[in-house]
């Protein structure tokens, strides 16, 4: 299937420079036709032979333009990044719809909307899982600041550094 995801990205994707290259990093490694795969920042910046703020500016812009979407509920191996490709993800779906049903339009806009939402029972086959979201803190617990908002430690005095005494 990553095949059919990085062709999708070859023809149909409006992204160009480093945003595309990082696009079509992310698109190798789709598994099946939901069009999700996981990539860490690090990674892509390996596979792509770019900085980490390159490829972050590269991921804002795939963001913003509806081409990725990150998916903060899920989680991949390593605790990195989900991603998917929606717009190659209803392509894929309308095509195998087409395919199905011999061109009936309404029946593959129906089976695209369908291809469109998560099957996690699949996903947790490549690794990826929902994101476990830690507890509320404990009665037992101290807060992790003052109360008052202002230090408890005394400040020390002006020009008070580390002098040493003469033998």
């Amino acid at each position: 299937m990553s095949s059919d995801a990085r062709e999708w990205v070859w023809e149909h994707s409006s992204s160009r420079g480093t945003a595309r290259l990082v696009l079509l990093s992310i698109a190798d490694r789709v598994a099946d036709e939901q069009c999700v795969s996981w990539a860490s920042l690090a990674s892509l910046a390996e596979r792509t032979n770019a900085g980490r703020s390159t490829v972050r500016d590269a991921l804002d812009r795939l963001l913003g333009s509806g081409e990725l979407e990150q998916l903060d509920d899920l989680t991949g191996p390593q605790r990195s990044t989900v991603y998917r490709l929606p717009l190659a993800a209803k392509a894929m779906a309308q095509a195998a719809s087409e395919q199905n049903e011999g061109g009936d339009e309404e029946a593959s806009a129906n089976e695209a909307e369908v291809g469109l939402t998560l099957r996690l029972s699949v996903l947790r086959r490549y690794g990826i899982r929902p994101r476990k979201v830690p507890e509320s803190p404990t009665k037992g617990q101290k807060p992790a600041g003052p109360e008052t908002g202002t230090s408890r430690r005394k400040p020390a005095p002006r020009r008070a550094g580390n002098r040493h005494t003469e033998p």
